[in-house]
């Protein structure tokens, strides 16, 4: 019995789609072996993500935070450094 080339497999695959039948069902009619079959038919149905590039129209919108600790409030936007906020924080908890 001689190798199938990816052609081969392809054609197979083909036939199966356009048959209706189970996978299962098409490897048993045609002597295929399932697992060799599957592998093919997940490589040839393998689509590549279509992914574009956008670039933003607008500028990005400013978020303001507010914490209020131990009844003292302090207001950001999402430019401040999380660093700071995370130290702000602790030196209020004492």
């Amino acid at each position: 019995m001689s190798r199938r080339s990816l052609a081969d497999w392809k054609i197979i695959v083909e036939q199966q789609a356009s048959r209706g039948l189970t996978a299962a069902q098409f490897c048993r009619e045609n002597s295929l072996n399932a697992k060799y079959y599957s592998f093919y038919k997940c490589k040839f149905n393998k689509t590549k993500p279509a992914f574009i590039k956008v670039k933003p129209t607008t500028k990005p919108s400013v978020t303001t935070l507010a914490l209020t600790c131990n009844g003292i409030a302090f207001q950001c936007d999402n430019s401040c450094d999380p660093k700071f906020i995370a130290q702000l924080l602790r030196e209020l908890q004492t």
